[in-house]
Protein backbone atom coordinates (compact mmCIF):
# COMPACT_ATOMS: atom_id res chain seq x y z
CA UNK A 1 0.00 0.00 0.00
CA UNK A 2 3.16 2.34 0.91
CA UNK A 3 3.56 2.32 -3.38
CA UNK A 4 0.45 3.23 -4.15
CA UNK A 5 0.45 5.94 -1.57
CA UNK A 6 2.84 7.32 -3.07
CA UNK A 7 2.33 7.11 -6.89
CA UNK A 8 -1.10 8.89 -6.08
CA UNK A 9 1.14 11.81 -4.46
CA UNK A 10 3.41 11.88 -7.63
CA UNK A 11 0.90 11.57 -10.33
CA UNK A 12 1.58 14.78 -11.76
CA UNK A 13 4.94 14.37 -11.82
CA UNK A 14 4.59 11.01 -14.10
CA UNK A 15 1.58 12.68 -16.35
CA UNK A 16 2.20 11.71 -20.10
CA UNK A 17 0.79 13.64 -22.25
CA UNK A 18 -0.26 12.21 -25.93
CA UNK A 19 2.70 11.50 -28.10
CA UNK A 20 1.41 12.27 -31.39
CA UNK A 21 0.23 15.69 -29.97
CA UNK A 22 2.56 18.52 -29.96
CA UNK A 23 1.29 21.32 -27.25
CA UNK A 24 2.10 24.78 -27.58
CA UNK A 25 3.75 26.25 -23.84
CA UNK A 26 4.66 29.10 -22.58
CA UNK A 27 8.20 30.15 -22.20
CA UNK A 28 7.55 29.67 -18.00
CA UNK A 29 6.27 26.29 -18.96
CA UNK A 30 9.46 25.26 -21.38
CA UNK A 31 11.72 26.38 -18.41
CA UNK A 32 9.79 23.68 -15.54
CA UNK A 33 9.48 20.92 -18.22
CA UNK A 34 13.88 21.03 -19.30
CA UNK A 35 14.73 21.98 -15.51
CA UNK A 36 12.07 19.11 -14.31
CA UNK A 37 11.98 16.56 -17.16
CA UNK A 38 8.03 16.48 -16.35
CA UNK A 39 5.68 15.93 -17.96
CA UNK A 40 6.72 13.51 -20.46
CA UNK A 41 5.31 14.29 -24.33
CA UNK A 42 6.21 17.17 -27.03
CA UNK A 43 5.82 20.56 -26.85
CA UNK A 44 7.04 23.96 -28.80
CA UNK A 45 6.37 28.26 -27.74
CA UNK A 46 6.78 30.32 -29.94
CA UNK A 47 9.95 32.97 -29.23
CA UNK A 48 9.87 36.10 -31.42
CA UNK A 49 9.96 34.90 -35.31
CA UNK A 50 11.17 31.21 -34.05
CA UNK A 51 9.82 27.83 -33.11
CA UNK A 52 11.17 26.17 -30.42
CA UNK A 53 10.44 22.62 -30.23
CA UNK A 54 10.86 20.27 -27.17
CA UNK A 55 10.67 17.01 -27.50
CA UNK A 56 10.25 15.65 -23.76
CA UNK A 57 8.65 11.92 -24.54
CA UNK A 58 11.63 10.38 -23.19
CA UNK A 59 12.56 12.61 -20.51
CA UNK A 60 15.50 14.08 -21.77
CA UNK A 61 13.95 17.78 -22.89
CA UNK A 62 15.87 17.92 -26.63
CA UNK A 63 15.41 21.16 -27.44
CA UNK A 64 15.55 22.30 -31.23
CA UNK A 65 15.01 25.76 -32.16
CA UNK A 66 13.28 26.03 -35.76
CA UNK A 67 12.19 28.87 -38.65
CA UNK A 68 8.70 27.00 -38.96
CA UNK A 69 6.07 25.43 -37.40
CA UNK A 70 6.13 22.92 -40.00
CA UNK A 71 9.89 22.41 -39.48
CA UNK A 72 9.48 22.02 -36.34
CA UNK A 73 6.61 19.76 -36.34
CA UNK A 74 8.53 17.14 -38.93
CA UNK A 75 11.42 17.42 -36.23
CA UNK A 76 8.93 16.11 -33.24
CA UNK A 77 7.85 14.19 -35.80
CA UNK A 78 11.13 12.31 -36.66
CA UNK A 79 10.97 13.44 -40.44
CA UNK A 80 13.83 15.57 -40.53
CA UNK A 81 15.72 13.70 -42.89
CA UNK A 82 12.85 14.23 -45.19
CA UNK A 83 12.67 18.10 -44.72
CA UNK A 84 12.77 19.80 -48.10
CA UNK A 85 12.36 23.34 -47.33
Amino acid sequence: MPLLNFLENQKEMISVYNQDEIIQITSDEAKEIIDKRVPLGKFYLIDGDKYVGIDNSSGDAWTEEFDSYEEMRDWQQGLEDEMEY
